[in-house]
């Protein structure tokens, strides 16, 4: 019977929430999980959490009109923000 989990991220104690059977990882680095038994026993894992830092690709298809004469797009550069450009 497992008694005890803690949780390290980059070798330090994960708190709070660093003591239960599973952790929800937010950011890339090192994670190690420590489990003790009730007879003594222990034993310990550890994974390497990298982050995707490919910037994303979108398409909002062709620029639309919105006025006489004008256009408008969305970009999106690297970040999980939008902006509109004005047409030419």
């Amino acid at each position: 019977t497992v008694t005890g989990y803690q949780w390290y991220k980059d070798g330090v104690a994960v708190s709070p929430g660093g003591t239960g059977s599973t952790y929800t990882v937010t950011a890339p680095g090192s994670y190690k999980v420590e489990v003790e038994c009730a007879n003594g026993c222990k034993g310990d894992d550890t994974v390497i959490v990298t982050q995707d830092i490919t910037p994303p690709t979108a398409d909002a298809g062709d620029d639309k009109g919105i006025c006489s004469n004008a256009t408008a797009g969305v970009g999106i550069w690297g970040s999980p923000t939008a902006s509109v450009i004005p047409g030419t």
